[in-house]
């Protein structure tokens, strides 16, 4: 059931929730509902120091908590960059267990994805661009290190997009 389920998008580092806009919209079109949001220290969210200013898997989990009070059924979360890093970091902290995880060029070592993706058996998806050497590297040492039964990974090749602009570049990824 579309209706029932939500997305949570989250965006790269130095960037805000508004990229994620135009896939918003079209989720909305399909019948989903979306929530972006900024992740802390970025866009118009508040700012932390250290170490408050680390924790993203946290912001993770508090919009996980945030739309599951306001109706949501099912929950799956999807991150560029940074965002795809922190949304494995939540999906494995998130209780319940969220319904599905895309990470896009997200990165192994940032937030403790590493450690984190190993408590995820939710649904997975690892993204990256062939040319964006470090980020289809981590794809690869996220999908090995992932537990879930059903899990993918899919690095575009001919492609060297990074985060959002991978997503926004290629059809075969939007889908």
């Amino acid at each position: 059931d579309p209706v029932a389920a939500t997305w949570r998008l989250m965006r790269s580092r130095t960037s805000s929730m508004c990229q994620w806009s135009s896939y918003a919209k079209r989720l909305a079109r399909l019948g989903y509902r979306s929530v972006t949001i900024d992740l802390r220290n970025n866009g118009d969210s508040q700012l932390r120091d250290y170490p408050a200013n680390q924790r993203y898997g946290g912001d993770v989990v508090a919009a996980i908590r945030y739309v599951r009070t306001h109706g949501a059924k099912k929950v799956f979360v999807l991150g560029a960059s940074l965002g795809g890093s922190a949304a494995i970091d939540g999906a494995g902290n998130a209780h319940p267990a969220v319904n599905g995880v895309i990470s896009v060029s997200g990165a192994a070592d940032l937030v403790d994805a590493i450690e984190a993706v190993k408590r995820v058996r939710a649904p997975s998806l690892f993204v990256a661009a062939a040319g964006d050497r470090d980020f289809a590297t981590d794809a690869h040492r996220l999908y090995d290190a992932s537990p879930a039964k059903d899990r993918k990974i899919d690095v575009v090749p001919g492609a060297f997009e990074h985060g959002t602009q991978l997503v926004a570049a290629s059809n075969r990824i939007r889908r």
